[in-house]
């Protein structure tokens, strides 16, 4: 009896204590944002090529 009780008051307090939150959806980044990403990365990707076969 004790353990049935139990469950019933541990279920009805996860209800009790749950926290609605509501978050608006993240926006989608335009398109040009994405290709200045993609010459940024390429860029950083030529100069770590070029920089690794100057050092000693």
């Amino acid at each position: 009896m004790r353990t049935i009780l139990g469950i019933i008051l541990a279920t009805a307090a996860v209800q009790a204590f749950a926290i609605t939150v509501n978050v608006p959806p993240a926006s989608v980044p335009e398109p040009g944002a994405l290709s200045l990403l993609g010459i940024g990365a390429a860029a950083g990707a030529l100069i770590f090529a070029k920089n690794r076969n100057k050092k000693k």
